[in-house]
């Protein structure tokens, strides 16, 4: 009989050391796999509720707990003084935006969100660090997901014009107050909807985004109406322009 998981049972394994780019190592090691465990529990439960073993409160409940997790590992992930040194490589824009998407149906169908993408069928390469373009754009769709009631849709899309990438997460969420807008950046800033609404979050998230994406040449915009949706659009440097062909 295998032992139970524990949350101890897996900070056992990665034992503090007096080195610190071994504990940086081992951090980022732990965060993942306590990712992957996190993922697991969500589908689990999705799965046992589909087949009535849980009922749709109890399947609420224990994803509410999932997500308070989530967030805390958000707050861990950036509550650290030093930054990483940033990763320069050539990666192929297209697959990221598509392994996000792919990434996330699971949490769409647990949502019962529409998830839907349009990409153009050229590959559009760039230059940077492929982990941190990563990271801004999960955070994007996540925070579309989380801020959209079941039943609703979230758009993800991405064209070439002039040489850059426009990634665009669309969503027909709670929105943005018009006022609160031009805060929405700054770091800990959250709307007063979703802190009205109890949304679990930090208000780390769009302004770790924004740094990312200036820091690889680009910008981000973005369009919200309070009640009826946000949309964010990435605007990204490419190396080669890419002639357009859709899909």
């Amino acid at each position: 009989m295998s032992t139970p998981w524990s949350m101890k049972s897996l900070l056992d394994s990665y034992p503090p050391s007096v080195n610190e780019a071994q504990n940086d190592e081992r951090e980022a090691i732990l965060r993942h796999d306590m990712v992957n465990c996190l993922t697991s529990m969500h589908l689990q439960i999705e799965l046992l509720r589909r087949k009535a073993v849980l009922g749709d409160e109890q399947a609420r409940a224990l994803v509410d707990y999932i997500l308070r997790m989530e967030t805390l590992m958000q707050d861990w992930r950036h509550s650290s003084g030093s930054k990483p040194p940033r990763k320069e490589n050539v990666f192929n824009l297209s697959d990221v935006v598509l392994g996000i998407v792919d990434a996330n149906r699971a949490y769409a169908v647990l949502n019962e969100q529409s998830l839907t993408m349009y990409m153009e069928a050229t590959p559009a390469i760039m230059t940077g660090d492929q982990s941190q373009i990563q990271r801004a754009l999960d955070n994007l769709l996540s925070n579309a997901m989380k801020y959209t009631p079941s039943g609703g849709a979230i758009l993800v899309s991405m064209i070439v014009e002039d040489s850059k990438a426009v990634i665009s997460i669309a969503d027909t969420g709670i929105g943005i107050p018009a006022d609160e807008q031009a805060h929405i950046f700054k770091p800990f800033f959250r709307a007063r909807n979703a802190v009205d609404k109890q949304i679990p979050g930090t208000g780390l998230g769009l302004s770790q985004v924004k740094e990312a994406v200036e820091q690889h040449g680009g910008s981000v915009h973005l369009r919200s109406k309070n009640n009826q949706g946000t949309q964010i659009n990435l605007y990204l440097p490419l190396k080669i322009e890419r002639s357009a062909s859709v899909i």
